[in-house]
């Protein structure tokens, strides 16, 4: 008897929680499905374009769920998820979060990682690595440990040492979540993004991969000329169509012009192109292209050693104090006073200011851009930043351009490794 009422309670529990969640169930039969899971309120804002949306993936054959809940716990979604994909007769295959769904800040996980490492005792928003694989790798097993008090999207889920302790998931996923910044409307941007992807599929539908460009910045694969050769011979085998007649495709690296910026902003806009790959070292809201220019005059090295004493000095100077700062740098390096007091120059700094902003692609060149390739990867560090409102990948999407899909990484990642992987498969139709 105590089981019966057990299960009566336990029903009870999940009607409630059910009624407040809409779930649609695929229009269309297939093998597998996949699922749109959205917050409540980004569908009262973009209802019809949500639904768009999933009609053109149904078009292509592709059952589709569509799931709408005012989401308060990401333990609910994983679970609706994982039940979904154990349906026998049409298993889930993927799927995508759309709007301000609960983030998954994973702790106790650092060894899954390729580079970062840091301080559990840190900051928890910094310390935590924000990650999916909490929603598609179902062998995971986490225990939930809080809610930000900060940023109440954001929850912080630990790592089991009983499960599984490698990445190998179930399903794929991908998060729509609108950047924020300036004056932008996030609602207004998620609309807009969802148009352009309908529209893609309308007017391109038969768009092959037949453009690909590659861009390197400075530092990446210790600036090895051979292995930036080397991965051109490796695009070679996995898309060899690419190298023939009627197809393009372009190598660029940081060391051809200075600064490059302007040129891969503009190769990044080109209408046909289909595929944008970056090498390089990054941060949230940052492409690192170019470092200081390394002149082969006496003049050029002269100035450059005047610019790397003046972009120093200043942050010694506050904790030591001027003098003390440039009495250090004049001893260190064997240089002019006058080199160093440069520093301090208004008109030096502001120079200064002009010329850094020419080095790198920051978000805000790409909100005033219209970047068209299909498909960007970012292989760098701290891209893919997901979490935050204004995040460099996010920047390519949320735009009037054409770019539809971005890869990057949320945390630090080893670059020096095979990062094209499998890259090939989106040459054969495979579904990003």
């Amino acid at each position: 008897m105590k089981k019966s009422v057990l299960l009566i309670v336990m029903a009870v529990a999940f009607a409630g929680s059910a009624m407040s969640q809409t779930m649609v169930r695929p229009s269309v039969k297939s093998k597998t499905t996949f699922a749109i899971v959205v917050d409540q309120a980004s569908y009262d804002q973009a209802k019809a374009e949500v639904d768009a949306y999933r009609n053109s993936v149904e078009q292509e054959g592709l059952g589709t769920y569509l799931l709408v809940d005012d989401w308060k716990n990401p333990g609910d979604i994983r679970e609706q998820l994982m039940q979904l994909h154990a349906d026998k007769k049409a298993p889930l295959e993927g799927c995508v979060f759309v709007g301000d769904i609960p983030v998954p800040m994973v702790r106790d996980a650092h060894h899954l990682c390729s580079a970062f490492k840091m301080s559990p005792t840190m900051k928890w928003q910094r310390s935590s690595v924000p990650s999916d694989r909490y929603y598609d790798d179902f062998g995971l097993k986490f225990d939930y440990l809080k809610q930000d008090e900060q940023k109440p999207l954001y929850h912080y889920v630990s790592l089991r040492a009983d499960s599984k302790q490698y990445l190998s998931p179930d399903i794929y996923s991908a998060r729509i979540r609108p950047t924020v910044w300036g004056d932008k409307d996030k609602y207004e941007l998620l609309r807009n993004y969802l148009k352009k992807v309908v529209r893609e599929k309308q007017e391109n539908a038969n768009n092959v991969l037949d453009y690909l460009s590659m861009a390197r910045g400075h530092g990446y694969n210790s600036e090895d000329l051979l292995a930036w050769s080397g991965e051109q011979l490796a695009l070679r085998e996995q898309m060899p169509h690419l190298f023939k007649n009627g197809a393009t495709v372009k190598f660029f690296d940081f060391t051809m012009q200075f600064p490059m910026k302007p040129f891969y902003l503009n190769e990044v806009m080109k209408e046909d192109l289909d595929v944008m790959l970056f090498h390089h070292h990054g941060g949230t809201t940052a492409q690192y292209i170019n470092g200081y220019p390394m002149p082969n005059n006496v003049p050029g090295n002269i100035e450059e050693i005047k610019r790397f004493l003046r972009s120093k000095i200043p942050a010694l100077a506050a904790k030591k104090g001027r003098e003390t700062a440039i009495e250090q740098y004049i001893k260190q390096y064997d240089v002019p006073r006058s080199w160093c007091e440069e520093a301090f120059d208004p008109k030096k700094q502001e120079e200064d200011s002009i010329f850094n902003l020419t080095l790198d692609i920051m978000t805000d060149d790409i909100h005033r851009l219209t970047p068209n390739a299909r498909f960007v990867m970012f292989d760098a560090c701290f891209t893919g930043s997901f979490q935050l409102d204004d995040y460099l990948a996010g920047s390519y999407l949320f735009t009037d351009g054409k770019t539809i899909a971005t890869q990057a990484c949320s945390v630090n990642s080893i670059q020096d490794k095979w990062p094209d992987e499998l890259l090939g498969l989106l040459a054969g139709g495979m579904r990003i």
